[in-house]
């Protein structure tokens, strides 16, 4: 933060924390959605989507919501605009972690300062600093954010909606949409026309010997 020590009171902490936990609700928040969200895309139970994103790390549950998307909607426009906002989503947790994860001050222009470390290649430490309107951009974003996720889930949860559901829409594509399956589709619906591969025998086997 300098070689200078900044002339800060009590009051230019409390105000710092104060933004830095605002923030944080806010997340909090938007990451409750998320996780509401692969509950209702994959037909959870709340018990069961509660144990399962408990065990997943966010990145990883910002994967599972874009799969679901593409493979429920493909290049569809509302399917590519979906996917954008859970990049947008995963963008904004890059800099949850950077508000996370580091010491922060105030400093003596009523910003935040975060001693961030970078330690990839090079042992680095970026000036960071979020002004107050910047917090108040984030905070607003992950509200944002938040009601896009709700009305894509909400659109795509109107029919019963499950991962049965589809892994079928899947596999009854066309060659040329997001996925094949192969017989997989007739399992599914129970096709009574579908017939599994028979192994006829060849006539040109011979008998087996009769039991003495």
């Amino acid at each position: 933060m300098g070689d200078k020590v900044p002339e800060v009171s009590a009051a230019d902490y409390n105000r710092a924390c104060f933004l830095v936990g605002r923030f944080m609700n806010y997340w909090a928040l938007l990451e409750g959605a998320v996780n509401s969200s692969i509950g209702k895309l994959l037909g959870m139970e709340s018990l069961e989507e509660t144990i399962v994103t408990a065990n997943i790390n966010f990145f990883a549950k910002t994967s599972i919501l874009k799969v679901v998307v593409n493979l429920k909607g493909g290049k569809a426009p509302w399917a590519l605009a979906g996917i954008k906002t859970i990049e947008q989503i995963a963008d904004l947790a890059n800099e949850r972690n950077v508000v996370v994860h580091n010491v922060f001050g105030p400093d003596e222009d009523g910003n935040v300062q975060f001693l961030h470390v970078k330690a990839k290649t090079k042992l680095v430490f970026p000036d960071t600093v979020w002004t107050p309107d910047y917090f108040e951009d984030r905070c607003q974003l992950a509200a944002d954010l938040r009601d896009k996720l709700k009305t894509l889930v909400d659109s795509m949860t109107k029919k019963p909606f499950t991962l049965g559901g589809l892994l079928l829409a899947a596999a009854t594509e066309k060659p040329n949409g997001p996925a094949t399956l192969g017989s997989l589709a007739s399992l599914l619906q129970a096709d009574p026309n579908y017939q599994p591969a028979k192994y006829e025998k060849d006539p040109r086997t011979p008998r087996e010997p009769d039991p003495k």
